[in-house]
């Protein structure tokens, strides 16, 4: 399961290679999840986080790292 966490720097991609397994993480995984991604955040991140909450059936958590995620997602476009 330590594959399933993620590097602060990871690409979206490398991410959502990781699918099919996110509603597997344990609490505890989870906690350290997110510690990682707010310590470095990046919409990736949270937006695996609220895939994990969704699939737990935690809607409010979930649409609170999906609002996180969109924010960041924001702040990381390239500006024209």
């Amino acid at each position: 399961l330590h594959d399933m966490s993620i590097n602060a720097k990871s690409q979206a991609s490398s991410i959502r290679g990781h699918h099919y397994g996110v509603s597997w993480l344990s609490d505890s995984e989870l906690a350290r999840l997110i510690d990682r991604v707010d310590a470095n955040p990046n919409s990736a991140g949270y937006m695996m986080i609220s895939e994990v909450c969704q699939k737990r059936g935690e809607m409010r958590k979930a649409m609170y790292f999906l609002k996180k995620a969109k924010v960041i997602e924001k702040l990381e476009e390239p500006e024209d």
